[in-house]
């Protein structure tokens, strides 16, 4: 049992310290046995996402958004290990910043576009990242972007939205040059 020491003499533990151990022993015993009542993180998220398409529940938008904002923390906080799971990460990521998400006829192979541009994520069947290629509007060939595999291969979801988002802002910029190229010529022939 545990002894202390008091200069140089050694007590035995207190009634008081038996007890509080004793307690404490009580109280992880009992935190132990409801762990495995617990569900996981996945399992939360697909409740939470059936609940939400189960018609007999009418959500309003409010609702909906409320819903979609912690099946969106949820989904920040799986870790990604497996074809599933980063499909829905991607899913996630792409809703937030208001692109376009599509799997294609394969589960492997995902695309994320906006109107000028799409990302083409090719994975193995365990979900691990094979290539990324961009595609311009405009251009026929395509674009493999070694930045992208490795974000997504060491799980940056980070560095990835924000390379997305750059690439949403430079077309957006070269958007509204061409627009406001295309209006001077009408107001000023």
């Amino acid at each position: 049992m545990n002894r202390v020491t008091n200069g140089g003499s050694t007590m035995a533990p207190s009634e008081g310290d038996k007890t509080k151990d004793w307690q404490l022993e009580i109280l992880m015993e009992k935190l132990r046995s409801k762990a495995t009542q617990f569900k996981s993180l996945q399992e939360i998220s697909k409740n939470v996402r059936m609940t939400m398409l189960d018609k007999r529940y009418s959500l309003d938008s409010v609702e909906k958004s409320q819903h979609q904002k912690c099946l969106d923390t949820l989904q920040h906080s799986i870790k990604v290990t497996s074809l599933q799971s980063m499909v829905e990460r991607l899913e996630s990521l792409t809703r937030q910043l208001g692109l376009k998400f599509m799997v294609g006829n394969s589960d492997v192979q995902l695309f994320i576009s906006s109107d000028m541009f799409y990302l083409e994520i090719l994975l193995d069947s365990s979900g691990t990242v094979q290539d990324v290629k961009v595609h311009h509007e405009g251009k026929v060939e395509q674009q493999s972007c070694a930045e992208l595999v490795s974000c997504l291969s060491c799980g940056d979801f980070q560095d990835f939205t924000t390379q997305l988002e750059g690439f949403a802002s430079i077309y957006q910029l070269n958007a509204e040059k061409k627009s406001k190229a295309k209006h001077s010529l009408l107001f000023n022939p």
